[in-house]
């Protein structure tokens, strides 16, 4: 159990970075967009086309550029809470066990006497025809009939 917990430490301090990370390029991606929109709207006013040609594809690459880097970012923060959840199950499950364990024999007692139980009940549906031994507690008995 040593290592889940190590483990979604791990995770919960990645978590923490791509978090911080996510929050720079949200704020960079803000930046650009404005930054872009006050040139080209600047460069509109003074009626130059031409260099809104060339300043318009550069800012929507970038843009663009962040969009993905954000997406690849959340992406891994994503991964990396899903992992954290697999290391808590993980410790949920050795808890359950080491707390359970001791039922565990009775448990599959009950279920495997109920399994032959159905078995022979879908037999004897499927075979009406068929005979049973009938199980008696006298020893060395034998008996048979047709």
């Amino acid at each position: 159990m040593k290592v889940y917990q190590e483990n979604i430490n791990k995770h919960d301090a990645q978590i923490i970075k791509l978090t911080k990370a996510l929050n720079r390029i949200s704020v960079f991606r803000l930046l650009v967009f404005i930054i872009s929109s006050i040139v080209l709207v600047s460069l509109l006013s003074f009626n130059l086309l031409t260099p809104v040609f060339i300043v318009l594809p550069f800012s929507i690459l970038s843009f663009a550029f962040l969009i993905k880097r954000y997406n690849k970012i959340a992406f891994t923060k994503k991964q990396a809470a899903f992992l954290k959840g697999i290391n808590e199950s993980e410790i949920l499950r050795g808890k359950w066990k080491s707390k359970n364990q001791k039922y565990l024999r009775l448990w599959s007692e009950a279920v495997s006497e109920f399994e032959v139980l159905n078995s022979f009940a879908g037999f004897y549906y499927s075979n009406p025809s068929f005979s049973f031994p009938e199980i008696i507690e006298n020893k060395h008995f034998i008996h048979f009939e047709s």
